[in-house]
């Protein structure tokens, strides 16, 4: 009623399968038992999840494992390691691996831009940090022919994967060699837990509050602090947020990635 001088795409979802209150789009077939998810313009270039699953199926090399998604009515996550190759870091007196992949989201709503960001992976305990995208990725909105970019930009991106590597293991060592006292080490958490997006989901972890939370990230901090004399550092700062942030969910947990990947490719300045 309101664009009767136009034809609008209308996304839907079987009634059965949603959360959202009932807007029911029409009683009588096709849309009897559907709701309405999103209501997008001509402008809009449909970018459905299960094209871009067609593209990964069909150009991502073999060792490229999906080691998570999450879809729902509004966007889609996933996220694929390169479980082929690894980059060796110095763990104190051992030597540690990070293996990277990509995290490509998308949303057929028009919630978000299709993108492809780099991600960092510490698989000894199985969290990690996306590259910046001033760094690496890729992020276009739903406009055009989006298949064709979007094979393009996968291309890219994996043929980017392993200079990145090669550049991790530099980044770890200037954040090891940052240290803090104790007190530094205090203010930087307090600043951090404040942030509304790398912060304060930490925070809503614990029925403890901020306080609660600083110690669960010191607490390992000091455990990464073994590894460098005792010493207090930013990496052990990144890491302790980025493992907490595994037990959210995965829109949350890569927010709080991008933060500490940020970081991490900060430090070359």
């Amino acid at each position: 009623k309101m664009h009767d001088d136009q034809t609008l795409l209308l996304r839907t979802v079987p009634s059965n399968v949603s959360s959202y209150k009932p807007v029911i789009v029409g009683e009588k077939n096709p849309w009897k038992g559907k709701l309405i998810r999103g209501v997008l313009t001509p402008s809009f270039t449909a970018t459905d999840n299960t094209m871009i699953l067609d593209v990964l199926k069909e150009f991502l090399p073999n060792g490229f494992n999906i080691t998570e998604w999450q879809v729902t009515n509004d966007g889609m996550v996933c996220r694929i390691v390169d479980t082929r190759g690894k980059t060796k870091i110095k763990e104190g007196s051992k030597v540690g691996a990070m293996y990277t992949g990509m995290v490509i989201s998308n949303s057929e709503v028009g919630k978000g831009s299709v993108s492809i960001e780099i991600f960092v992976y510490r698989l000894i305990c199985t969290n990690g940090m996306v590259i910046p995208r001033k760094v690496a990725g890729f992020k276009r909105r739903h406009l055009g022919e989006a298949r064709d970019e979007f094979e393009e930009q996968l291309q890219e991106t994996l043929a980017q994967l392993p200079e990145i590597s090669e550049e991790i293991g530099d980044g770890t060592e200037r954040l090891r060699k940052a240290r803090w006292n104790e007190e530094s080490a205090l203010l930087r958490i307090d600043t951090a837990l404040s942030n509304r997006d790398h912060g304060k989901p930490i925070v809503s972890l614990s029925d403890g509050g901020k306080k609660e939370a600083t110690k669960a990230v010191m607490a390992i901090m000091q455990t990464e602090a073994k590894k460098t004399d005792n010493r207090l550092t930013r990496w052990g700062f990144l890491n302790a947020f980025t493992s907490l942030a595994q037990r959210l969910p995965t829109d949350r947990r890569t927010a709080i990635e991008t933060w500490a990947g940020g970081m991490l490719f900060g430090s070359r300045n």
